[in-house]
């Protein structure tokens, strides 16, 4: 099965291996893959997503996406790219607009 790696981005490596592997690979791989992404997340997080214990899933994921952002961005600085193509930004930022009208 083909691989991606680039040695930098350990995070965006294991998630885009992790996709890769969701048809034909072996489950003990997949999992290898899961509880990598899960321990290079919980490693800035103090151990805070190391064990079984229930945590709050969106917690998890806005680490997940600002690891994954440092991780892109790192990557189009030194490829000399546009760091304004980025695919956690495009696809899920967003902002929230909420507005009261009065009828009277």
């Amino acid at each position: 099965m083909k691989r991606f790696f680039y040695a930098n981005c350990l995070l965006f490596r294991n998630l885009v291996n992790l996709f890769l592997s969701r048809t034909g690979a072996p489950v003990a791989e997949s999992a290898e893959l899961l509880r990598s992404v899960k321990h290079l997340v919980s490693a800035s997080l103090i151990d805070r997503f190391s064990d079984d214990s229930e945590n709050d899933a969106h917690e998890f994921l806005v680490q997940l996406f600002s690891r994954l952002y440092d991780e892109i961005v790192d990557l189009n600085r030194k490829a000399g790219g546009d760091s304004s193509n980025d695919p956690i930004k495009t696809n899920f930022e967003f902002t929230i607009c909420h507005y009261i009208q009065c009828t009277k």
